[in-house]
């Protein structure tokens, strides 16, 4: 899967703000292919995987760059709707 916004840059999907390849300057080809190797390395935060909720969670990398600017960092934010959630609805 693939987006490529506006101003020519593809990206893994839409929420992504980074990284991106440029399909219009390296063929689109090129871009798709390098496109896996830009991920390999974006992993969920260290903090979700030992949370309790971590299989009700919703958050993917790309949302909690833009929550947070970067990959790594956890959103609070969503962290205490998703726990919320499993506590009003007895989430299981």
């Amino acid at each position: 899967m693939y987006h490529i916004k506006w101003d020519g840059k593809m990206y893994p999907c839409v929420s992504f703000i980074s990284p991106h390849t440029l399909p219009l300057e390296e063929g689109f080809q090129e871009a798709w292919d390098r496109l896996p190797d830009l991920l390999r390395d974006i992993r969920y935060p260290k903090k979700c995987a030992s949370c309790e909720c971590s299989d009700r969670c919703n958050v993917c990398p790309a949302r909690a760059e833009a929550e947070t600017g970067s990959f790594d960092e956890t959103s609070e934010y969503i962290c205490s709707i998703v726990k919320e959630m499993a506590a009003r609805f007895d989430i299981s």
